[in-house]
């Protein structure tokens, strides 16, 4: 399913996190900063492709969970906040696409039920801020009698067109758990948030005249050889 975006200004003042949580990481084509205090700790991994695809991830743990054995339980865990920029000869564009899952639940008794919801704030190129966000989709991988079992996950895809910088803050994982038995949501190890876009390299000015230069030439042969001819 596709998360919903809204152009509508909030007002907040979006902006990097505290010099004593900020990470900063060149890669090549972006740097990325990044709030490394979250319950998500330190970036997991970073990836290129040869069709100029970059990305990016967390891994989830334990620690992000929402349990309850027939009451109501609901955590929010702050996820990483970061700022994409794009370093000198590179454009970033394309469509950034995020996934996070595969959240396990587990749902036992009548009227047992969870929910994962995701939210943040974004802004391009300091442009206005945009809410965006909404349910993780529910996936049953098995029931039986008052017990179900399966994953919340969701990947979603925006197109911004080419821009320099990609603003992300306040993003906030929602867990809930409720009624019957025992209701459960619980992240792994192997479960992710990642980030994916397009890098593109741009000629530098010398380049474009370079290339200018070299048709110019090109086109005082082409005369002279109509001249001769």
């Amino acid at each position: 399913m596709k998360l919903l975006l809204s152009a509508a200004a909030l007002g907040l003042a979006l902006g990097a996190s505290s010099a004593s949580a900020l990470v900063v990481q060149d890669n090549g084509a972006y740097t990325l900063s990044y709030d490394e205090t979250t319950s998500l700790g330190y970036l997991s991994s970073s990836f290129s492709s040869s069709d100029n695809t970059y990305g990016f991830s967390w891994n989830l743990n334990t620690g992000v969970q929402a349990i309850s054995t027939g009451g109501s339980t609901v955590n929010a865990f702050s996820l990483p906040d970061f700022v994409l920029s794009a370093n000198s000869g590179y454009v970033l564009g394309g469509n950034v696409s995020a996934f996070l899952g595969n959240l396990v639940f587990n749902q036992f008794g009548a009227g047992a039920s969870t929910g994962a919801t995701v939210s943040a704030v974004i802004s391009v190129d300091g442009g206005p801020a945009m809410a965006f966000g909404g349910p993780l989709d529910q996936v049953t991988g098995a029931a039986s009698g008052d017990f179900t079992t399966g994953y919340f996950s969701v990947e979603t895809s925006q197109a911004f067109g080419n821009f320099s910088s990609l603003t992300v803050s306040d993003v906030t994982l929602t867990l809930s758990a409720e009624g019957g038995n025992f209701a459960s949501i619980v992240g792994q190890q192997q479960n992710k948030l990642e980030v994916s876009f397009q890098a593109t390299a741009v000629p530098e000015p010398e380049t474009y005249a370079m290339l200018l230069s070299g048709l110019a030439a090109l086109a005082w042969v082409a005369r002279r050889r109509r001249r001769c001819d």
